[in-house]
């Protein structure tokens, strides 16, 4: 076994080494994710995919009752359709 000065310098340049590595890993998703997104892509598994269009929901507010009350209203209905 070595000394504990070499010890303690290993350790700090292995801490170092670590930290260079999270950095390089974080840089390296910034830029991936930014590739993807210029694209439109997605990484779904390790594998890419388009990425789906975002369809905006449609609030219960945004619904006008009383048009469709109208609409409804005025559909002529068959009067063979409970037969059918």
């Amino acid at each position: 076994m070595g000394d504990l000065k070499t010890l303690v310098e290993d350790q700090k340049q292995a801490a170092l080494n670590v930290f260079i590595g999270e950095q390089a890993h974080r840089k390296a998703n910034i830029e991936l994710n930014d590739k993807l997104k210029q694209k439109k892509l997605i990484l779904k598994n390790g594998v890419l995919e388009p990425q789906r269009e975002h369809v905006a929901a449609v609030s219960i507010s945004e619904i006008d009752n009383d048009a469709l009350l109208r609409q409804a209203a005025n559909v002529k209905k068959n009067p063979l359709d409970p037969i059918i």
